[in-house]
């Protein structure tokens, strides 16, 4: 696995709340310390509220309506 991918995954564990053994602490320490910009970006990223279904208006009977004309026109 390449050191990357290692990053990658330590990262993955930090943002989503698992526990890191000491040494894979230390080594995202050190990655932190030496990429802090591209780190708060990430950071940033994932505080981020992401739109949940409920703010999601998709009416599935209209656009049914607007393409099955279509889908007919092809048969």
């Amino acid at each position: 696995m390449s050191n990357k991918e290692d990053i990658n995954q330590l990262l993955a564990r930090y943002f989503t709340g698992e526990t890191l053994s000491l040494v894979q602490q230390q080594e995202l320490d050190a990655w932190i310390a030496s990429h802090q910009q591209e780190f708060e970006q990430m950071r940033r990223l994932m505080n981020t509220p992401m739109e949940t279904s409920a703010e999601i208006h998709f009416d599935a009977g209209k656009a049914w309506q607007k393409n099955e004309p279509r889908l007919e026109n092809r048969t």
